[in-house]
Protein backbone atom coordinates (compact mmCIF):
# COMPACT_ATOMS: atom_id res chain seq x y z
CA UNK A 1 0.00 0.00 0.00
CA UNK A 2 1.43 3.36 -1.00
CA UNK A 3 1.88 6.06 1.62
CA UNK A 4 -0.45 9.08 1.43
CA UNK A 5 1.13 12.23 0.03
CA UNK A 6 1.77 15.06 2.52
CA UNK A 7 -1.06 17.57 2.88
CA UNK A 8 -0.82 20.69 0.75
CA UNK A 9 -1.74 24.07 2.17
CA UNK A 10 -4.50 25.85 0.31
CA UNK A 11 -2.99 28.49 -2.03
CA UNK A 12 -5.35 31.39 -1.34
CA UNK A 13 -5.29 30.90 2.44
CA UNK A 14 -1.52 31.03 3.01
CA UNK A 15 -0.03 33.53 0.56
CA UNK A 16 -1.00 36.57 2.64
CA UNK A 17 0.32 35.29 6.02
CA UNK A 18 3.54 34.01 4.43
CA UNK A 19 4.08 37.36 2.73
CA UNK A 20 3.48 39.13 6.04
CA UNK A 21 5.95 36.81 7.80
CA UNK A 22 8.63 37.41 5.15
CA UNK A 23 8.18 41.19 5.38
CA UNK A 24 8.38 41.02 9.18
CA UNK A 25 11.66 39.09 9.05
CA UNK A 26 13.14 41.57 6.57
CA UNK A 27 12.35 44.46 8.92
CA UNK A 28 14.15 42.86 11.87
CA UNK A 29 17.62 44.38 11.71
CA UNK A 30 18.63 43.29 15.23
CA UNK A 31 18.18 39.54 14.79
CA UNK A 32 21.37 37.49 14.65
CA UNK A 33 22.29 35.75 11.35
CA UNK A 34 21.70 32.38 13.03
CA UNK A 35 18.18 33.32 14.15
CA UNK A 36 17.35 34.81 10.75
CA UNK A 37 18.64 31.70 8.97
CA UNK A 38 16.59 29.34 11.15
CA UNK A 39 13.37 31.31 10.64
CA UNK A 40 14.05 31.71 6.91
CA UNK A 41 14.42 27.96 6.48
CA UNK A 42 11.13 27.45 8.33
CA UNK A 43 9.47 29.97 6.02
CA UNK A 44 11.03 28.27 3.00
CA UNK A 45 9.62 24.90 4.13
CA UNK A 46 6.14 26.40 4.47
CA UNK A 47 6.44 27.91 1.03
CA UNK A 48 7.37 24.54 -0.51
CA UNK A 49 4.49 22.75 1.22
CA UNK A 50 2.02 25.40 0.07
CA UNK A 51 2.94 24.92 -3.62
CA UNK A 52 3.05 28.70 -3.99
CA UNK A 53 5.12 30.10 -6.85
CA UNK A 54 5.11 33.77 -5.83
CA UNK A 55 8.12 35.63 -7.28
CA UNK A 56 7.79 38.21 -4.52
CA UNK A 57 8.05 35.59 -1.78
CA UNK A 58 10.97 33.79 -3.40
CA UNK A 59 12.85 37.07 -3.83
CA UNK A 60 12.22 37.84 -0.15
CA UNK A 61 13.63 34.43 0.73
CA UNK A 62 16.76 35.24 -1.30
CA UNK A 63 17.16 38.50 0.61
CA UNK A 64 16.72 36.74 3.95
CA UNK A 65 19.26 34.03 3.11
CA UNK A 66 21.65 36.75 1.98
CA UNK A 67 21.18 38.62 5.27
CA UNK A 68 21.88 35.35 7.09
CA UNK A 69 25.29 35.22 5.33
CA UNK A 70 24.38 31.79 3.92
CA UNK A 71 25.69 31.85 0.35
CA UNK A 72 24.99 28.14 -0.03
CA UNK A 73 21.27 28.59 0.69
CA UNK A 74 21.14 31.66 -1.59
CA UNK A 75 22.63 29.73 -4.52
CA UNK A 76 20.50 26.62 -3.93
CA UNK A 77 17.27 28.63 -3.93
CA UNK A 78 18.32 30.76 -6.89
CA UNK A 79 19.29 27.75 -9.00
CA UNK A 80 15.86 26.17 -8.40
CA UNK A 81 13.82 29.28 -9.24
CA UNK A 82 11.82 28.88 -12.44
CA UNK A 83 11.59 32.61 -13.10
CA UNK A 84 14.41 35.01 -12.22
CA UNK A 85 13.93 38.76 -12.34
CA UNK A 86 16.48 41.54 -12.08
CA UNK A 87 15.67 41.62 -8.34
CA UNK A 88 16.57 37.92 -8.05
CA UNK A 89 19.87 38.42 -9.86
CA UNK A 90 20.73 41.56 -7.90
CA UNK A 91 20.15 39.81 -4.57
CA UNK A 92 22.47 36.94 -5.42
CA UNK A 93 25.12 39.16 -7.04
CA UNK A 94 25.05 41.43 -3.97
CA UNK A 95 25.45 38.43 -1.64
CA UNK A 96 28.38 37.10 -3.67
CA UNK A 97 30.06 40.51 -3.91
CA UNK A 98 30.63 40.64 -0.16
CA UNK A 99 32.40 37.29 0.06
CA UNK A 100 35.81 35.86 -0.82
CA UNK A 101 37.49 35.90 -4.25
CA UNK A 102 35.74 32.74 -5.44
CA UNK A 103 32.22 33.93 -4.61
CA UNK A 104 32.94 37.50 -5.78
CA UNK A 105 33.99 36.14 -9.19
CA UNK A 106 30.66 34.29 -9.36
CA UNK A 107 28.98 37.73 -9.27
CA UNK A 108 30.46 38.47 -12.69
CA UNK A 109 29.37 35.07 -14.06
CA UNK A 110 25.81 35.87 -12.98
CA UNK A 111 26.06 39.32 -14.59
CA UNK A 112 27.01 37.73 -17.92
CA UNK A 113 24.16 35.23 -17.47
CA UNK A 114 21.73 38.14 -17.06
CA UNK A 115 22.78 39.54 -20.43
CA UNK A 116 22.46 36.09 -22.01
CA UNK A 117 18.89 35.66 -20.73
CA UNK A 118 17.86 39.19 -21.62
CA UNK A 119 17.55 40.49 -18.04
CA UNK A 120 18.54 44.16 -18.05
CA UNK A 121 21.00 45.25 -15.35
CA UNK A 122 20.33 48.37 -13.28
CA UNK A 123 22.20 50.60 -10.85
CA UNK A 124 22.02 48.05 -8.02
CA UNK A 125 23.63 45.45 -10.26
CA UNK A 126 26.60 47.65 -11.05
CA UNK A 127 27.03 48.79 -7.44
CA UNK A 128 27.39 45.12 -6.46
CA UNK A 129 29.88 44.51 -9.27
CA UNK A 130 32.01 47.39 -7.97
CA UNK A 131 31.94 45.82 -4.49
CA UNK A 132 32.83 42.45 -6.02
CA UNK A 133 35.88 44.02 -7.68
CA UNK A 134 36.93 45.34 -4.27
CA UNK A 135 36.45 41.93 -2.64
CA UNK A 136 38.54 40.28 -5.37
CA UNK A 137 41.28 42.94 -4.96
CA UNK A 138 41.64 43.06 -8.74
CA UNK A 139 42.29 46.67 -9.83
CA UNK A 140 42.11 45.76 -13.53
CA UNK A 141 38.62 44.34 -13.05
CA UNK A 142 37.61 47.44 -11.09
CA UNK A 143 38.89 49.77 -13.82
CA UNK A 144 36.96 47.75 -16.40
CA UNK A 145 33.73 48.01 -14.40
CA UNK A 146 34.27 51.76 -14.00
CA UNK A 147 34.69 52.11 -17.75
CA UNK A 148 31.50 50.11 -18.36
CA UNK A 149 29.66 52.42 -15.96
CA UNK A 150 30.72 55.47 -17.94
CA UNK A 151 29.51 53.88 -21.20
CA UNK A 152 26.18 52.72 -19.77
CA UNK A 153 25.33 56.04 -18.10
CA UNK A 154 25.12 54.84 -14.50
CA UNK A 155 28.05 56.91 -13.21
CA UNK A 156 25.84 59.62 -11.69
CA UNK A 157 24.24 57.13 -9.32
CA UNK A 158 25.20 58.09 -5.73
CA UNK A 159 25.26 54.48 -4.50
CA UNK A 160 27.59 53.48 -7.35
CA UNK A 161 29.86 56.48 -6.78
CA UNK A 162 30.15 55.61 -3.09
CA UNK A 163 30.98 52.01 -3.99
CA UNK A 164 33.68 53.29 -6.38
CA UNK A 165 35.21 55.39 -3.59
CA UNK A 166 35.42 52.31 -1.35
CA UNK A 167 36.82 50.21 -4.20
CA UNK A 168 39.60 52.63 -5.09
CA UNK A 169 40.34 53.14 -1.41
CA UNK A 170 40.77 49.38 -0.97
CA UNK A 171 43.16 49.38 -3.93
CA UNK A 172 45.15 52.25 -2.40
CA UNK A 173 44.29 54.53 -5.34
CA UNK A 174 43.41 57.49 -3.14
CA UNK A 175 43.80 60.15 -5.82
CA UNK A 176 41.14 58.40 -7.92
CA UNK A 177 38.92 57.91 -4.86
CA UNK A 178 39.21 61.65 -4.09
CA UNK A 179 38.41 62.47 -7.73
CA UNK A 180 35.23 60.35 -7.69
CA UNK A 181 34.18 61.97 -4.42
CA UNK A 182 34.85 65.52 -5.67
CA UNK A 183 32.77 64.85 -8.80
CA UNK A 184 29.72 63.70 -6.86
CA UNK A 185 26.70 65.98 -7.16
CA UNK A 186 25.02 65.33 -3.80
CA UNK A 187 27.07 63.74 -1.02
CA UNK A 188 25.25 62.11 1.86
CA UNK A 189 26.71 60.93 5.18
CA UNK A 190 27.51 57.50 3.72
CA UNK A 191 29.60 59.06 0.93
CA UNK A 192 31.46 61.27 3.43
CA UNK A 193 32.04 58.32 5.75
CA UNK A 194 33.43 56.30 2.85
CA UNK A 195 36.05 58.86 1.84
CA UNK A 196 36.95 59.58 5.48
CA UNK A 197 37.37 55.86 6.17
CA UNK A 198 39.53 55.35 3.07
CA UNK A 199 41.86 58.22 4.00
CA UNK A 200 42.22 57.23 7.66
CA UNK A 201 42.80 53.52 6.95
CA UNK A 202 45.42 54.49 4.36
CA UNK A 203 47.30 56.60 6.92
CA UNK A 204 46.11 59.97 5.63
CA UNK A 205 44.91 61.03 9.07
CA UNK A 206 45.03 64.80 8.52
CA UNK A 207 43.12 64.53 5.26
CA UNK A 208 40.49 62.29 6.87
CA UNK A 209 39.96 64.62 9.83
CA UNK A 210 39.87 67.63 7.50
CA UNK A 211 37.08 65.94 5.53
CA UNK A 212 35.24 65.13 8.77
CA UNK A 213 35.29 68.81 9.78
CA UNK A 214 34.33 69.85 6.24
CA UNK A 215 31.29 67.57 6.40
CA UNK A 216 30.17 69.34 9.59
CA UNK A 217 30.79 72.78 8.05
CA UNK A 218 28.44 71.78 5.20
CA UNK A 219 25.66 71.27 7.77
CA UNK A 220 25.67 67.50 7.46
CA UNK A 221 25.16 65.71 10.77
CA UNK A 222 27.80 63.01 11.45
CA UNK A 223 26.51 59.65 12.68
CA UNK A 224 28.05 57.11 15.05
CA UNK A 225 30.27 55.72 12.28
CA UNK A 226 31.58 59.20 11.44
CA UNK A 227 32.57 59.90 15.04
CA UNK A 228 34.02 56.40 15.48
CA UNK A 229 36.41 56.99 12.58
CA UNK A 230 37.43 60.44 13.81
CA UNK A 231 38.04 59.21 17.36
CA UNK A 232 39.95 56.16 16.11
CA UNK A 233 42.17 58.51 14.11
CA UNK A 234 42.92 60.44 17.31
CA UNK A 235 43.75 57.15 19.05
CA UNK A 236 46.21 56.22 16.30
CA UNK A 237 47.97 59.59 16.56
CA UNK A 238 47.54 59.82 20.37
CA UNK A 239 45.88 63.20 19.85
CA UNK A 240 44.04 63.84 23.12
CA UNK A 241 43.06 67.45 22.34
CA UNK A 242 41.15 66.63 19.16
CA UNK A 243 39.84 63.44 20.73
CA UNK A 244 38.26 65.42 23.57
CA UNK A 245 36.81 67.93 21.09
CA UNK A 246 35.19 65.10 19.12
CA UNK A 247 33.90 63.57 22.37
CA UNK A 248 32.35 66.92 23.26
CA UNK A 249 30.71 67.09 19.82
CA UNK A 250 29.25 63.61 20.35
CA UNK A 251 27.73 64.72 23.68
CA UNK A 252 26.42 67.93 22.12
CA UNK A 253 24.83 66.01 19.23
CA UNK A 254 22.82 63.88 21.70
CA UNK A 255 23.56 60.77 19.63
CA UNK A 256 22.81 57.44 21.24
CA UNK A 257 26.29 55.90 21.36
CA UNK A 258 26.58 52.48 19.77
CA UNK A 259 29.17 49.89 20.82
CA UNK A 260 31.81 50.74 18.13
CA UNK A 261 31.80 54.42 19.16
CA UNK A 262 32.01 53.56 22.85
CA UNK A 263 34.97 51.27 22.13
CA UNK A 264 36.62 53.97 19.99
CA UNK A 265 36.39 56.49 22.84
CA UNK A 266 37.80 54.01 25.35
CA UNK A 267 40.62 53.11 22.97
CA UNK A 268 41.44 56.78 22.35
CA UNK A 269 41.69 57.63 26.05
CA UNK A 270 43.66 54.45 26.78
CA UNK A 271 46.11 55.22 23.96
CA UNK A 272 46.63 58.74 25.32
CA UNK A 273 47.24 57.36 28.84
CA UNK A 274 49.96 55.08 27.49
CA UNK A 275 51.44 57.98 25.51
CA UNK A 276 51.61 60.21 28.60
CA UNK A 277 53.16 57.38 30.64
CA UNK A 278 55.82 56.90 27.94
CA UNK A 279 56.63 60.64 28.00
CA UNK A 280 57.12 60.55 31.77
CA UNK A 281 59.44 57.56 31.45
CA UNK A 282 61.58 59.34 28.87
CA UNK A 283 61.35 62.80 30.45
CA UNK A 284 60.46 62.68 34.19
CA UNK A 285 60.40 66.49 34.40
CA UNK A 286 57.79 67.08 31.66
CA UNK A 287 55.07 68.78 33.70
CA UNK A 288 52.46 68.73 30.92
CA UNK A 289 52.59 64.92 30.76
CA UNK A 290 51.80 64.66 34.51
CA UNK A 291 48.86 67.04 34.18
CA UNK A 292 47.52 65.22 31.12
CA UNK A 293 47.85 61.87 32.87
CA UNK A 294 45.99 63.22 35.90
CA UNK A 295 43.10 64.32 33.66
CA UNK A 296 43.00 60.95 31.89
CA UNK A 297 42.94 59.03 35.18
CA UNK A 298 40.01 61.23 36.25
CA UNK A 299 38.15 60.53 33.00
CA UNK A 300 38.65 56.80 33.59
CA UNK A 301 37.41 57.14 37.20
CA UNK A 302 40.73 55.93 38.64
CA UNK A 303 40.67 58.26 41.66
CA UNK A 304 43.51 56.59 43.55
CA UNK A 305 45.87 57.30 40.66
CA UNK A 306 44.45 60.84 40.41
CA UNK A 307 45.29 61.47 44.08
CA UNK A 308 48.78 59.98 43.68
CA UNK A 309 49.44 62.04 40.54
CA UNK A 310 48.23 65.28 42.17
CA UNK A 311 50.52 64.62 45.12
CA UNK A 312 53.44 64.12 42.75
CA UNK A 313 52.57 67.33 40.89
CA UNK A 314 52.59 69.28 44.17
CA UNK A 315 55.90 67.71 45.23
CA UNK A 316 57.47 68.63 41.88
CA UNK A 317 55.96 72.15 42.11
CA UNK A 318 54.55 71.88 38.62
CA UNK A 319 52.39 74.85 37.67
CA UNK A 320 49.37 74.06 35.57
CA UNK A 321 49.02 76.15 32.43
CA UNK A 322 45.73 78.09 32.25
CA UNK A 323 43.00 75.89 30.82
CA UNK A 324 41.44 76.73 27.46
CA UNK A 325 37.74 76.64 26.72
CA UNK A 326 36.14 76.61 23.30
CA UNK A 327 32.75 77.45 21.88
CA UNK A 328 31.41 76.84 18.39
CA UNK A 329 29.50 79.77 16.85
CA UNK A 330 28.19 79.48 13.31
CA UNK A 331 30.57 76.58 12.52
CA UNK A 332 33.57 78.56 13.78
CA UNK A 333 35.43 77.33 16.88
CA UNK A 334 36.58 80.13 19.21
CA UNK A 335 39.08 79.49 22.00
CA UNK A 336 39.41 81.53 25.21
CA UNK A 337 40.75 81.30 28.77
CA UNK A 338 40.07 82.85 32.17
CA UNK A 339 40.92 86.58 32.16
CA UNK A 340 41.38 86.54 28.40
CA UNK A 341 41.46 90.08 26.97
CA UNK A 342 42.78 89.20 23.52
CA UNK A 343 39.32 88.97 22.02
CA UNK A 344 38.20 92.19 20.34
CA UNK A 345 34.75 91.83 21.94
CA UNK A 346 36.02 91.18 25.48
CA UNK A 347 34.76 94.54 26.81
CA UNK A 348 31.27 93.92 25.42
CA UNK A 349 31.30 90.42 26.94
CA UNK A 350 32.18 91.82 30.36
CA UNK A 351 29.41 94.42 30.13
CA UNK A 352 26.91 91.70 29.22
CA UNK A 353 28.02 89.57 32.18
CA UNK A 354 27.62 92.55 34.54
CA UNK A 355 24.14 93.18 33.15
CA UNK A 356 23.16 89.53 33.71
CA UNK A 357 24.53 89.60 37.24
CA UNK A 358 22.54 92.75 38.07
CA UNK A 359 19.37 91.19 36.69
CA UNK A 360 19.97 88.07 38.80
CA UNK A 361 20.12 90.21 41.94
CA UNK A 362 16.83 91.89 41.14
CA UNK A 363 14.73 88.85 40.30
CA UNK A 364 14.85 85.10 40.68
CA UNK A 365 15.42 83.47 37.36
CA UNK A 366 14.97 79.93 36.14
CA UNK A 367 17.47 78.32 33.78
CA UNK A 368 15.45 78.90 30.60
CA UNK A 369 15.07 82.61 31.37
CA UNK A 370 18.78 82.97 32.08
CA UNK A 371 19.75 81.27 28.85
CA UNK A 372 17.36 83.53 26.98
CA UNK A 373 19.43 86.57 28.02
CA UNK A 374 22.54 85.31 26.28
CA UNK A 375 22.37 85.98 22.55
CA UNK A 376 25.35 84.63 20.59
Amino acid sequence: MSLPSPPRLIYHSCEAPLTKLASSLLRRHVASPETTLRKTRQLHALLLVSSLSSRFLFNNLLSLYSRSCSIKDVRNLFDRMEERTVVSYNTVISACSRECYRDASVAFSLFFQMAEYGVKANGSTFASLVRASSSMQEPRVGFSVHGHLIKSGFLNNGVIQTALICMYGSFGCMETADKVFDEMGERDVIAWNSIIHCNITRGRIKQGLYQFNTMISEDLMPNNSSYSMAVNACARTEDLNNGRIFHAKVIKSELELDLPLQNALLDMYSSCVKAAERVILTDPFDGSAYIMLCKLYALNGDWEKVAAMRKRIREMKIEKEPGLSWIEIKNEVRVFRVGDVANLNSDECKKELVRIQENMKVQEMDEDTLLGLVVL
